[in-house]
């Protein structure tokens, strides 16, 4: 189904832009977490919080979660729950 399909990518995207919690393993194989390497002044963004709160709140994640191209099926339940969560 496109519908399960969008939302399983959503979900992977999330998690891969997960700064909070993340580590990156180094060629010497010391484990650095992510927080370490953020720009000045750019905020960690836990993906387990935005699941929890954030994607049902007005703050939007820091980056596209339509990694593919929605299908107009895919884009009219978008559209919906969106004036749904307005309401």
């Amino acid at each position: 189904d496109e519908t399960e399909r969008q939302q399983i990518i959503t979900i992977l995207t999330v998690y891969l832009h997960d700064t909070a919690k993340a580590h990156d393993l180094h060629s010497d194989g010391r484990y650095e977490p992510v927080v370490n390497t953020l720009e000045e002044g750019e905020e960690p963004f836990n993906s387990q919080f935005w699941f929890l709160n954030g994607r049902h709140s007005d703050k939007k994640a820091p980056f596209d979660l339509h990694v593919l191209p929605c299908t107009a099926e895919t884009e009219e339940k978008e559209q919906g729950k969106e004036k749904a969560a307005s309401k």
